[in-house]
């Protein structure tokens, strides 16, 4: 017997109520390429539409716009839903079934990834790390990138996720062979 895992879905009500990113909005969103589902039907988000809702959303309260914010949403989406599923509550397993197999597979260096960090001018630069300090003390003071960037705290954002959601993001199923 094999497993798979599951992931919850969301209705954009429910993820207007988890991300503040109202249900017009997110239908904007699908119009404009910035998020995935078909135009008309009911769509439902998994956890990963979620975390790149819930970045979109917490840009646009800071004045980003979406053209910019899409691009970010989807680079932090990953090692947010990463950092999620690592969090207790996430994966519904009552029966153990998965004895330790995660549902995203990671190396240990990308599971030390806390940041995102967005640079550039014209074009973006992004720099998933672990220590800020560290990254801004290893540019060279003429370099632009120090000097004006977005930073997102993927931990942090994840564990908001997981709160919010207040259910866990995927279930672990036996498959028969």
């Amino acid at each position: 017997m094999s497993i798979r895992f599951d992931h919850t879905t969301f209705t954009a009500k429910e993820v207007e109520a988890l991300t503040g990113r109202s249900v017009a909005q997110q239908k904007n969103d699908r119009r404009a390429g910035y998020a995935e589902g078909s135009e008309g039907g009911w769509v439902r988000a998994n956890p990963y539409a979620l975390a790149r809702s819930l970045v979109m959303q917490v840009l646009a309260d800071r004045g980003v716009p979406p053209a910019t914010a899409h691009p970010i949403a989807k680079s932090a989406s990953t090692l947010i839903i990463l950092r999620a599923f690592s969090l207790p509550g996430a994966v519904s397993d009552p029966e153990d079934l998965a004895r330790g197999e995660e549902p995203l597979k990671a190396s240990r260096d990308a599971r030390t990834l806390r940041y995102l960090i967005v640079s550039g001018k014209d074009q973006p630069r992004f720099h998933h790390i672990a220590d800020v300090r560290g990254f801004f003390e290893d540019q060279p003071i003429e370099d632009e990138i120090a000097a004006a960037v977005i930073v997102l705290d993927l931990w942090r954002l994840a564990d908001q996720l997981l709160r919010r959601a207040g259910k866990p993001l995927t279930q672990v199923v036996a498959v028969e062979d």
